[in-house]
Formats: structure tokens, sequence, C-alpha cells
């Protein structure tokens, strides 16, 4: 053993019985693995990386949250035109190149070729689209509703609100808002969940059960949660 390695074992040893001899020690082991590297950080989607929490504000609670301003309809009518158009593309490059007789003897092959690049261009529709997420607060208080987005601020007072939807689970993981303004969604999910994360995994933090009660106080009618979407909360009047 070299001089360096007794020298790293007397360290090692010295810290490990600073440590017994005070539990309230500030100073943590670091487990390094081979090669002196950091663990990988928590990537998008992982629970532990989200740390979008409601903070009580003295008047109500506010969030903050990266979430893409588009509804699930638009969302979902996107997605569809994306791939529509991605397998109508090698249907044309066929039909330019004279290959159309070829593949319809073999229509499973056509089909799965049309399939694979609509799946490919929605995958990437999907990437791109994760990237317009931006950073957006919304207060919730005895006056309504407030959304600041940047230096913009848009106000929803009750009176001019109908409907308000807060999810917290799965891929619809939203905050919806239906006024006299029109129509607004917060969309969480598409931004943090892993492409392939479980549809049931949580995205914002449970509704305070204080918040319930001052939305509920503005005059709204609450719908509990079905078994199929416990983390949906709707709110009409």
């Amino acid at each position: 053993m070299s001089a360096a390695d007794r020298h790293q074992r007397k360290r090692i040893v010295r810290f490990a019985l600073t440590t017994l001899e005070d539990p309230t020690s500030q100073r943590r082991a670091v487990v390094m693995p081979r090669g002196g590297r950091q663990p990988p950080a928590c990537q998008d989607g992982d629970v532990s990386a989200q740390t979008s929490e409601w903070t009580p504000t003295g008047t109500g609670f506010a969030i903050e949250f990266t979430s893409i301003r588009m509804s699930m309809a638009r969302l979902t009518l996107g997605i569809i035109g994306v791939i529509l158009i991605a397998a109508a593309v090698p249907t044309v490059l066929l039909i330019l190149l004279d290959l159309v007789d070829v593949l319809t003897a073999h229509r499973r092959v056509l089909v799965l070729v049309l399939y694979g690049f609509g799946v490919v261009a929605a995958f990437v529709f999907i990437l791109l689209f994760r990237r317009s997420g931006r950073v957006r607060r919304v207060e919730f208080s005895q006056a309504g509703i407030a959304i600041t987005d940047g230096t913009d601020r848009l106000e929803h007072p009750w009176h001019e609100v109908s409907r308000l939807t807060i999810r917290t689970d799965s891929d619809y993981a939203r905050i919806g808002i239906r006024s006299a303004r029109g129509p607004l969604t917060l969309m969480a999910a598409v931004h943090t969940m892993s492409l392939s994360a479980a549809s049931d995994r949580p995205v914002l933090p449970p509704v305070p059960d204080e918040l319930r009660a001052l939305i509920r106080g503005a005059g709204f009618a609450e719908t509990a949660p079905p078994m199929r979407a416990p983390g949906c909360w709707r709110y009409g009047r």
C-alpha cells in the first residue's frame, strides 16, 4: 500500500469517528461511484425533481410551475395533425416513384411504414413542443385568480369565473379556467413528465384543503375527484 493510500484511509476513518461522536454534525458523507463521477441528477418527470408547491400568501395560495398554455383538446388535435401529415408525405413519395403497386400487394408493410413515420413525427413534435414551456405563477385569493407570466399579469375576478379545473396527476395535469375573458389552460405534465412515465404519476402537489375551502367560499360547487382521476378537482357555478 502506498503512502497516499494510507493517508486517504486515515482521513476516512477520522471522518467516520467524528460523525459517530457528533451526531448533530452537518457534515455528510458523499458516496462516489467508481471513476469519481457524481451520480446523475434527477431527470424531468421524476417526482423528486418536482419543486412546485402551494405557498400561503396571506390572502390565499400561490404555485409556480413550468407549463404550456394550450388546452388538451388543441394539443391532441395538433398531434393527430402531425401524424396525418407525416403519413401523407411518404404516401406522396410512393406515388411519385410509382411504388404504390408494389407495396399494395404487401399492405401490412405499407401500413407499418406509414404508422412508423407518424409515430416518429409525433415523438419529435412533443419533444419540440415541450421546449416552449415557461414558468408561470398562479395565485388564488379572495379576489380571484391571478396569473403572472414574466412581466405580464392576468387577473380573473371570481365573479367572472364560471368553471375551474385543478388536476395534479397523470399526463392531464393542468389548471384550467373558464371566465368571461375566455378559456385558459396551463398544461403542466406535457413539460414535466417523462415520455415513458406512468400515467398516474403525480405532477403537481395535492390541492390544500384551505384552498378548496377558499374556492367554495367564492360561490363554487366542488365536484369530488372520480375513482379514475383522484387528482382532478372541478368547480362550477
